[in-house]
Parts: C-alpha cells; structure tokens; sequence
C-alpha cells in the first residue's frame, strides 16, 4: 500500500480548554480522484478530520534524534530545611 494516498481520520473532542485527538478510521484515494472512509467509529457531533498519513520514525531515526546535542541535564535542587520558629523550639506543656 502506497502511504501517499492514505490519511488518517481522527474525531477531535474539546474539553474544558483542551482538544483529544481520537483516531477513528483511515481513508485511501482511488485512481479516479475518489476517496474511500473506513471508520471504525461514528463522531456524536458528525465532524471528522482528515489528515495525510505520516509513517512514524523507524527506531534509527528515533537514535538519532536522542543523540542529537540539547539542553543540559539537571539534577533536581535538594529541598533546603525550612528554619523552625521558636514556637516549635519551647518544650510542650505539661499540665498538672
């Protein structure tokens, strides 16, 4: 299968102030110009979006990329101690 005529059909939901991305199917262009929809799920809201296919990155590529030179590592800061007040310092009540 050619991946130049594929894409990838995905429903986007918003919620709140955020979008999810769902994947619900792919589509595949004909010879004639027509598209063909196979979907493994049906929107609520009947919109979908359509997105060329894109291959991910093979595991030499992804080498590669973690290779690649980038901001330095740093290990977390220790918490410093907070200073006790006095409060904390004065010995409990004992009462008679």
């Amino acid at each position: 299968m050619d991946s130049g005529n594929m894409m990838i059909a995905y429903v986007i939901t918003k919620r709140g102030n955020r979008s999810f991305w769902n994947r619900v199917g792919a589509a595949f262009h004909n010879v004639d110009g027509s598209i063909n929809v196979h979907l493994d799920a049906l929107p609520v809201d009947g919109q979908i979006q359509l997105r060329d296919y894109m291959p991910r990155e093979s595991e030499d590529d992804r080498a590669d990329y973690e290779s690649r030179p980038g901001p330095a590592k740093v290990r977390p800061r220790a918490r410093a101690k907070k200073p006790r007040s006095k409060a904390s310092k004065a010995r409990p009540r004992v009462r008679r």
